[in-house]
């Protein structure tokens, strides 16, 4: 290595991407004096959603978990207030630039009819490996063209490269978040809908990279 200089510099790149599925995460959930009244409920908000679901062509539907748990007021020293069930639904909507209408009719269609309930939204992009390969790419070549800079100020030309240590792809998803409490908010009580913002997805790397320079 003598004669030889190293030059160490951090590549970067992002690739905006619009979302093409989401994933929907619906928490259901009932409180009243017994387990079986409780139960009954989440029942009927489950089958209603799942009659719903399937009118829209909604896939990958299934159950995560059901909790069933004695609910406590802790704000009056463990207040007994009844039996709580929860149960757990989540399913996909693939090709959303087809299909974002049917995603915005199961929300409002299962909000107005049913409220004790929370849904999340997670927008995504289904070819993610080819999203990091481009990704990686852009931000080698990011490193590349400044190491490239740095030589040329010193009267170096790079010869190669001698280390590469990638920080994994950095995936910022959309998310939409419904709560009770937004939906029991005066303004939406009368007529509910969902208003949910798609958007884009961002994708980032970060290569540190060592060049030998000569």
């Amino acid at each position: 290595m003598e004669n030889c200089s190293i030059i160490s510099v951090l590549g970067e790149s992002k690739i905006i991407a619009p979302p093409d599925y989401v994933d929907l995460w619906f928490t259901i959930k009932k409180v009243s004096s017994t387990m079986n009244e409780s139960q009954k409920e989440v029942n009927k908000m489950v089958n209603n959603l799942l009659k719903i679901l399937k009118n829209y062509g909604v896939e990958d539907i299934k159950t995560n978990y059901i909790d069933i748990r004695q609910e406590e007021d802790w704000d009056e020293k463990e207040k007994n207030i009844g039996q709580m069930v929860i149960q757990s639904i989540s399913a996909k909507i693939y090709d959303l630039d087809k299909n974002i209408g049917n995603l915005k009719d199961v929300i409002d269609n299962f909000s107005a009819e049913n409220n004790n309930f929370e849904i999340m939204i997670s927008f995504k992009v289904k070819d993610l490996d080819k999203l990091a390969l481009e990704v990686r790419e852009l931000a080698y070549k990011n490193a590349l063209d400044k190491a490239i800079h740095y030589a040329k100020m010193a009267n170096l030309s790079i010869s190669r490269i001698s280390k590469i240590s990638e920080f994994s792809p950095n995936e910022r998803t959309n998310m939409w978040y419904s709560t009770l409490e937004k939906r029991n908010n005066k303004k939406l009580a009368d007529n509910y809908q969902a208003n949910i913002p798609i958007g884009n997805l961002e994708f980032g790397i970060k290569l540190y990279c060592d060049f030998i320079a000569e």
